[in-house]
């Protein structure tokens, strides 16, 4: 299972979807509310667990003293309502596939227990992120790399696969791992003055391609037998992009007087 595409799946934007499908009368959606609540409980939780930037907003800020009541009642809350989850009638903590529960109560414990120690010696913030192991499965992802897809290298091998690493730069873990973060870098331990000889593993994409997907888009769009689903999904893209240009478009014009 690929972590990174199934989390996915428990975000506010799956539960927004499964919302609206209900609104206009999905019948397969009909009574998907305790869904939705599952699913807006465990972002929020994910939010603030995978917190990874020093000036995120919202859930996916860091955790500071200034934003502790934040925290500390998602944790709560969530705790209370892991606990009380029931599947079949029965309380998920007393059947057999408890652990996840149980792992994320802990969790909540700990980041409390250790942003409050960390607090105390004057720590800014705490990025829950680099608790995570998402680091050393990357490292990994860069090991097995360099061994040609080999999960169990001889000693040999995994010693010029490390010289590999400590001499080559910009590898990167592959786009395929389990885990995967777009700023991990296993950095050379010596620096190319050329930046020829830096090796960045890029997307493969070539304009042939570029063309291509133009060319489908563009047929989607002059499509007008699309039903309500495709256009509200074609509606909400639409939206996306157009947010994302704005955030980036810093210098507009002055209108002409």
């Amino acid at each position: 299972m690929n972590v990174k595409l199934a989390a996915q799946v428990l975000s506010s934007s799956m539960a927004d979807a499964i919302d609206y499908l209900r609104s206009i009368g999905h019948p397969s959606f009909a009574g998907s509310e305790a869904t939705v609540e599952y699913l807006r409980y465990l972002d929020r939780l994910f939010d603030i667990l995978n917190a990874k930037n020093p000036v995120g907003t919202g859930f996916k800020s860091p955790l500071r003293l200034n934003n502790k009541h934040v925290w500390t009642q998602v944790f709560e809350e969530t705790r209370h309502y892991l606990t009380e989850l029931r599947v079949d009638g029965k309380n998920i903590m007393t059947q057999r596939r408890e652990t996840p529960v149980f792992g994320l109560i802990i969790d909540t414990y700990s980041f409390t227990e250790l942003a409050t120690d960390l607090f105390d010696v004057n720590m800014t913030y705490l990025l829950p992120y680099k608790a995570s192991q998402d680091h050393i499965e990357m490292f990994f992802s860069c090991v097995r790399a360099r061994g040609g897809a080999n999960d169990n290298p001889t000693a040999l091998q995994f010693m010029f696969i490390m010289r590999k690493l400590l001499f080559r730069n910009s590898v990167r873990p592959s786009i395929n791992a389990n885990c995967t973060n777009p700023d991990y870098e296993n950095s050379a331990i010596l620096e190319f003055r050329s930046a020829k000889r830096s090796i960045v593993e890029d997307d493969n994409t070539t304009e042939e391609n570029e063309t291509d997907k133009s060319d489908v888009l563009m047929h989607l769009v002059d499509r007008t037998d699309l039903s309500d689903y495709k256009n509200n999904i074609l509606y909400y893209i639409s939206g996306y992009i157009v947010m994302k240009i704005l955030d980036k478009l810093t210098n507009i014009a002055e209108p002409c007087s």
